[in-house]
């Protein structure tokens, strides 16, 4: 808390946040609004890096995994936190750690649709980091299926003008009130490898890590007499 004899109070915003344990930048931008009493989006209105910048509501989710569109630095000063403690909201150390020298940083592909998981709202208004990745399609912590619509069949949306934070824009369900159906075992075992190998890759994987990896794909595809082209996998399923 900043005192009203601290001179920062007047340049942070009216309420102040500190970032969850694995919140993405998204659910962060949201708590902002939620606390200060704002529509869904407000905060992010004005973290545009430039006037020409997409609205906060059109830019698509991958643009978050690093915040390159939004001015992080004047986040950190309205909230009176260092800048690193906003950029592990983000993936943007991992993706330059798993950058080719030669190259520039790696995207991280974003799970489409927007997904969530009821019981971390409820618990804490959390949208984890983990829940984007894709391919993984339930939470670890609640064994619950990621939610990507509405009890109404609207898809869920995080910034809407009209809407309240954590809200549905169209029937104005809260969140943590969608319902929380349990996958199958088989569906929560894959889940869990699939989480895994994402953290070792994010957490110590190197471009090189990434091209051996690559390389034992197209090994396995010759082991297995696969000589035509595999499908493509959807854009959800790219790896970073």
């Amino acid at each position: 808390m900043i005192g009203v004899d601290d001179p920062r109070w007047l340049t942070t915003l009216p309420h102040l946040v500190r970032p969850l344990a694995d919140e993405w930048l998204v659910g962060l931008l949201l708590r902002c609004d939620l606390v200060n009493g704002w529509p869904a989006g407000t905060t992010g209105r004005y973290l545009r890096r430039s006037p020409t910048a997409p609205p906060i509501s059109n830019q698509a989710l991958w643009a978050f995994a690093t915040a390159r569109s939004l001015n992080l630095p004047r986040l950190a000063a309205l909230l009176a936190l260092p800048l690193d403690a906003l950029r592990q909201t983000t993936f943007e150390a991992e993706l330059l750690r798993l950058r080719a020298p030669d190259r520039g940083p790696r995207r991280m592909v974003v799970s489409r649709p927007f997904r969530i998981c009821p019981a971390c709202i409820a618990a804490q208004r959390l949208i984890a980091r983990s829940h984007v990745l894709p391919l993984v399609y339930s939470c670890p912590e609640h064994g619950v299926w990621l939610e990507s619509a509405c009890r109404c069949g609207a898809p869920l949306r995080p910034f809407h003008r009209r809407a309240t934070p954590f809200t549905c824009p169209v029937c104005a369900l809260p969140w943590q009130d969608l319902p929380r159906r349990v996958p199958d075992h088989d569906t929560l075992a894959l889940d869990g490898r699939l989480m895994r190998l994402f953290r070792s890759f994010l957490d110590h994987g190197t471009a090189e890590s990434i091209v051996h990896a690559m390389q034992a794909v197209v090994d396995e595809r010759r082991k297995r007499g696969l000589k035509r082209q595999l499908p493509p996998l959807p854009r959800e399923g790219a790896l970073p």
